[in-house]
């Protein structure tokens, strides 16, 4: 099975309307090739449907817009990269202090083709000083007339990917900063990597700069090697301190070119991130796109390789073998041992060093205790309190993990003893 990547990407930028209202601008990009083109004079066009679906999670309303929308493009040619797409921007205006879910649909109007991709807004009050988020792009420029992608005389195209390579090295960004009160204000702009800065770009002073001003430019990414990014912006003003962040990935190559595709024997495995991301991410994927999925675990996995020369990526595999193990030993009726509190901790930590097993004790429940000694000491104590071989977790020595105060008077003294003084 070949897969193919097409996918819708989202993208999101909140800016000051009133100190009450939020300035949304939600981006969108869908591969060519999704579209069916038909020639229309000397060019190729297609006609589509954007529907657009705004969720207030708090108030549980929805509003719903339909927009009919048209394309043209040169040649045929130009839909069969994926590396050309699509790209548009629709903005939305959202009341402060309330949490959107915002959801785009495509439909192609001659295929009945659709895609779909979500992505969670939560509108700021922009009281005091304050900055927009950022908004990337491969190019920024100046421009004086009216346009969909000018805002304060900048013309910026939306880049919702956010991928970066030597092919397309140049990173443009932009935002907004509001509520200025000093005769000069401070601008300070990094590229991160963990948290940590890898490149300065700006460190200037604006005099008098009024009440708002645009924070907007270009940079050069070359001598930067390939991962994961993020680019600060820090706007000083007086005594007070905003700051944004703005997440983008530079490759070594182009995409289509970088990517690895997983078999399809082993995509149900590779997509299930449940215990490997944190709640939110885990929220912010399930609300992508199934082609968005595909693309995300092949980044993700990607990122874990250790031998990315070569074709097999031992850190699947091995996340694989613990999966179908957790599958073949833990389930239980009709759920799978990988949602069983044993499936996830042996998922999440590996098969255990060491393992006791006290299931026919006399005036206690059944029990396990798992040993890891491998890397930091770690144990797990599980205990079937209803007897219906469905074993929680009571106890662990690592931190966030579940655990239940009164975990020692399931177990025997001596496995007590032996686990605390471990």
């Amino acid at each position: 099975m070949i897969i193919i990547l097409l996918s819708l990407f989202l993208d999101a930028a909140r800016f000051m309307g009133s100190t009450d209202t939020t300035y949304c601008e939600i981006y969108w990009s869908q591969p060519y090739s999704f579209f069916k083109f038909t020639k229309e004079g000397g060019l190729y066009s297609a006609r589509f449907t954007v529907e657009i679906d705004i969720q207030n999670n708090e108030l549980k309303q929805v509003s719903r817009s339909l927009l009919p929308k048209k394309m043209f493009i040169q040649s045929p040619e130009a839909a069969r990269y994926r590396e050309s797409s699509a790209v548009d921007v629709i903005p939305v205006f959202l009341l402060k202090g309330y949490d959107y879910r915002i959801k785009l649909i495509l439909m192609d109007s001659l295929t009945g083709n659709t895609d779909s991709a979500s992505i969670r807004v939560v509108a700021p009050e922009w009281s005091g000083l304050a900055l927009s988020d950022i908004q990337l792009s491969h190019t920024i420029r100046k421009a004086d007339y009216a346009h969909p992608f000018v805002k304060n005389g900048y013309f910026i195209i939306p880049y919702p990917e956010a991928e970066f390579s030597r092919n397309s090295f140049l990173l443009a960004y932009y935002a907004e900063a509001y509520n200025l009160t000093g005769d000069s204000v401070e601008v300070d702009i990094n590229i991160l990597s963990d948290g940590s800065p890898v490149k300065e770009v700006k460190k200037e002073r604006y005099k008098n700069p009024g009440g708002s001003m645009v924070v907007a430019g270009a940079l050069n990414l070359l001598g930067i090697p390939p991962g994961e990014y993020s680019i600060e912006i820090c706007v000083k003003d007086g005594g007070k301190t905003v700051k944004r962040r703005k997440g983008f990935i530079l490759l070594g190559r182009l995409q289509s070119e970088f990517v690895k595709i997983i078999p399809e024997k082993k995509l149900e495995y590779a997509m299930f991130l449940n215990y490997l991301i944190s709640a939110d991410e885990l929220e912010r994927f399930n609300m992508l796109s199934d082609s968005a999925k595909i693309i995300y675990v092949e980044r993700f996995w990607r990122k874990l390789d250790p031998t990315p020369g070569t074709p097999e990526n031992e850190a699947l595999d091995e996340f694989i073998q613990r999966v179908k193990y957790a599958d073949e030993h833990f389930s239980r009726f009709n759920i799978k041992g990988r949602y069983t509190e044993r499936g996830r901790i042996l998922i999440k930590y590996g098969i255990p060093d060491e393992v006791v097993n006290r299931s026919f004790e006399t005036g206690i429940h059944p029990y396990t205790i798992w040993y890891y000694q491998s890397g930091t000491a770690k144990e797990f104590v599980f205990v079937d309190r209803d007897e219906n071989g469905n074993y929680e977790l009571v106890y662990s020595s690592v931190k966030d993990e579940p655990y239940d105060p009164n975990w020692k008077s399931y177990i025997l003294p001596e496995d007590r003893i032996k686990t605390i003084s471990r």
